[in-house]
């Protein structure tokens, strides 16, 4: 009985929390490594209200003013976020394959934080690729030709006509300067 008293009057002991408020790093080095020792915290995200947004509605244009398209001519002001040692490696290639990046080379970034930076910017060429596919296939859809399966799995390919001139591959632009249709005017109705 003592024993089960024990059990239920024990306390959960909680987990320490790393205390770095007095550390300093000296070199990147030691900061990469103090980083490496920080726990991941699940943060919830921040929740925005509805009166907080702010719409700028005066004079709104999607132009270009001049000093933008200064800033537009100048070189390329950040950082490149592909890792150093990922330099190497053709991100399209690794993004084209259904297989994870880290199967497919023998090259890994240093620290865990730029590991993960390199997989969201794989995760990111995939989804790039993926979404033009799909424009190109909606793109390629002609809506005058019809295509369509049967039972026994053929592909039968139909052309539809207009229905206000009744030809095929029509365009919907109609001139009144057909031959057939021309009918001199004198003046009067």
């Amino acid at each position: 009985m003592a024993k089960l008293d024990d059990f239920l009057t024990k306390k959960k002991e909680t987990a320490p929390i790393l205390d770095l408020f007095r550390v300093t790093a000296k070199s990147p080095e030691e900061f990469k490594k103090l980083h490496d020792k920080l726990p991941e915290f699940k943060i919830k995200p921040e929740k925005v209200r509805a009166e907080d947004l702010k719409i700028r509605e005066k004079n709104f244009k999607f132009k270009a003013g001049k000093k933008d398209l200064k800033i537009l001519k100048q070189s390329y002001a950040f950082l490149d976020p592909v890792p150093s040692e990922m330099n190497e490696v053709n991100i399209d290639e690794l993004a084209v394959v259904p297989i994870e990046w880290k199967m497919l080379t023998l090259l890994r970034p240093k620290t865990r934080t730029e590991e993960e930076m390199f997989s969201r910017l794989v995760e990111l060429r995939k989804l790039a690729i993926k979404t033009s596919a799909k424009d190109r296939r909606s793109y390629g859809i002609d809506r005058q030709i019809k295509k369509t399966k049967n039972k026994a799995g053929v592909v039968e390919t139909k052309i539809i006509a207009c229905k206000e001139c009744g030809d095929e591959f029509c365009t919907g632009t109609y001139s009144n300067n057909n031959f057939c249709i021309f009918i001199p005017f004198n003046g009067t109705p």
